[in-house]
């Protein structure tokens, strides 16, 4: 047993949290290799030179490629690069299937957080080892599964018909009835259901680990077909000899609507007045600052000009005024006449409008 095997061993098959005594390893490992990369690249140039196309014949033996694979994927590992070492060690066990392999994509998919591919990889690597497992890791492995599956939510799906195709997040899982409650990790799942000749049904739904729950895909009732119900019968039509009376009462009438709109404009005028009015007010204040200021001794040297447009904003204030004071009589006079047509039709009550014929 080498140390260069050992600490491959010890560094592989260590807990996923990792180990003080793979670590010790791991840095006697590295400085193995940098001696033996020296004394490799020498033998490789001896062994071209003499062997020639045999050599080039064992670049393509299937086990060697594995190897190349294999080592490649532990050096990822040590790196902490969990999804190129994954390609690595299932390239190698593509170009040479073992068992041992399949250990090493288990430990990356606990890594990568993916615990059904863990399970399905574990589940195989026991398969297929069989009796070669030793009884130690054997033990080990199906503590691992057990602990997977601890925290793996079970899910049960039914359908209200048969042949409902279902699948959860994309993944097909046969149509329904279905043989065995699916497996799925916590966290949020999608759920489809198809069926010929229905819209597909979708929903999410949130698992917590280790929950046993049962799922009931429900379509909407189809109506149920049936003969067209015979035309009904013609209302008979009373002789013109027989009118009958029929009242009916409009629910709103137009005195209400006139009485709305006009107080609606009474209140935005009486607004618009205000408004005015303020506005109007502070000019009038200005006016009368400058003409205090143009009563002051001495005069100022542009007394004439000031005079001037003074006495000119004094009449602009005079014509505002005049057109507030209009604001508010329209304003009250709107509001006014608004409200007595309301009041004589309120509601629509005051409208009632009557008919008489025949039917």
């Amino acid at each position: 047993m080498t140390l260069e095997w050992w600490a491959r061993e010890t560094l592989l098959h260590a807990p996923a949290h990792g180990n003080v005594k793979a670590e010790s390893a791991l840095a006697r490992l590295v400085h193995v290799r940098r001696a033996a990369v020296r004394v490799r690249s020498a033998l490789l140039a001896l062994v071209l030179t003499v062997a020639g196309p045999h050599a080039a014949r064992a670049d393509g033996d299937p086990r060697g490629d594995a190897r190349v694979h294999y080592e490649r994927g532990i050096e990822l590992t040590e790196r902490r690069a969990y999804d190129e070492a994954l390609v690595e060690f299932r390239r190698a066990y593509e170009r040479s299937p073992h068992f041992a392999v399949l250990y090493n994509i288990g430990l990356c998919h606990v890594a990568l957080g993916r615990p059904v591919d863990a399970l399905e990889v574990f589940s195989r690597y026991l398969a297929e080892g069989g009796a070669e497992v030793p009884s130690e890791r054997r033990a080990q492995v199906e503590t691992q599964i057990r602990e997977i599956e601890a925290r793996f939510a079970e899910l049960t799906i039914t359908a209200d018909r048969a042949g409902t195709e279902v699948a959860v997040d994309g993944r097909a899982l046969g149509r329904t009835p279905l043989e065995r409650p699916v497996r799925l990790p916590a966290g949020a799942h999608e759920i489809s259901a198809t069926l010929d000749g229905v819209p597909v049904l979708k929903r999410r739904i949130e698992l917590a680990e280790a929950e046993r729950r049962t799922f009931d895909v429900a379509f909407a009732q189809t109506p149920v077909t049936s003969s067209p119900a015979p035309a009904p019968l013609p209302a008979p039509v009373l002789p013109p000899d027989d009118p009958k009376t029929v009242e009916k009462t409009e629910t709103s009438g137009p005195f209400r609507t006139v009485g709305t709109v006009l107080l609606g404009t009474g209140i935005a005028a009486g607004v618009g007045g205000i408004v005015h009015y303020a506005w109007n007010r502070g000019r009038h204040d200005d006016w009368e600052a400058e003409q205090a200021r143009l009563s002051a001794e001495p005069p100022p040297l542009d007394y004439r000009e000031r005079a001037l447009a003074n006495n000119e904003l004094a009449d602009s204030i005079e014509r505002a005024s005049t057109v507030t004071v209009g604001l508010f009589v329209a304003s009250g006079v709107l509001v006014a006449g608004g409200t007595a047509l309301i009041v004589v039709n309120p509601g629509g009550g005051g409208g009632r409008v009557a008919w008489s014929g025949p039917w």
